[in-house]
């Protein structure tokens, strides 16, 4: 039976996720431990975007796309995303989702929804690393000790200006000499430095008829089960 799901979106808004597909057991399966293609002899429900969990295929791989053909077993081409945890990068290929063992007439499971199948989302914003206290104030940021500006430019790299000097009037700060332009490496060389090591994922949830909910995968935006009535 189909379940519901409760989370809480970005603004602490409690949001309903319905009919999330149980568990579907695979029979039949073969694997054959090199591609990441995967027969069945049947489905009764899998759609693209559905978790699997199989012998031989590595944990968090997801359905990318269900193939059938007249007269011949269903083929599943599954994909995963993995993070490198070293570089802050994320990919996501058919690859990544390649069989290690080959399996012959076993069974797997797809998932409406699994919290090991975490698919790569785009980062959030934000260039710079900043090593000293700030504040935000519009689309620059102030160090609140010398009145370092930061920002990005259109390379993706943190550029930060730091006066040579300077001297306060109230709430005025007006610099004099000539400052430091400091420019840090672009953003694809040190993601991770960027976003301090976020794993900026999603969760894709699916419902009845193949309907695709998507969650981002961080904290406080856990999944609480909920049976429909």
């Amino acid at each position: 039976m189909p379940a519901d799901f409760k989370y809480y979106d970005a603004f602490g808004i409690e949001r309903t996720i319905k009919n999330v597909l149980e568990p579907v057991e695979l029979t039949e399966v073969e694997v054959d431990g090199t591609t990441n293609i995967i027969t069945v002899a049947h489905t009764d429900v899998v759609y693209p975007g559905q978790a699997i969990c199989c012998p031989g295929v590595p944990l968090g791989a997801f359905v990318h796309s269900v193939r059938k053909s007249a007269g011949n077993p269903t083929s599943l081409e599954l994909w995963k995303s993995e993070f490198n945890r070293s570089t802050g990068v994320w990919t996501t290929s058919g690859a990544n989702a390649n069989s290690t063992d080959a399996y012959s007439g076993t069974s797997a499971t797809v998932y409406g929804f699994s919290p090991f199948a975490i698919v790569e989302l785009a980062y959030a914003m934000g260039m710079w690393r900043n090593t000293i206290t700030t504040k935000a104030n519009g689309n620059l940021v102030y160090a609140s000790a010398n009145r370092e500006v930061q920002y990005s430019d259109g390379f993706g790299r943190g550029v930060a200006v730091v006066p040579a000097s300077g001297s306060w009037s109230g709430q005025l700060f007006t610099p004099s000499g000539t400052p430091t332009l400091y420019l840090s490496d672009e953003l694809s060389a040190t993601p991770l430095k960027r976003h301090n090591g976020e794993l900026h994922g999603a969760y894709i949830i699916v419902s009845a008829s193949g309907y695709q909910s998507v969650v981002h995968a961080v904290p406080g935006r856990e999944l609480l089960y909920s049976p429909v009535a």
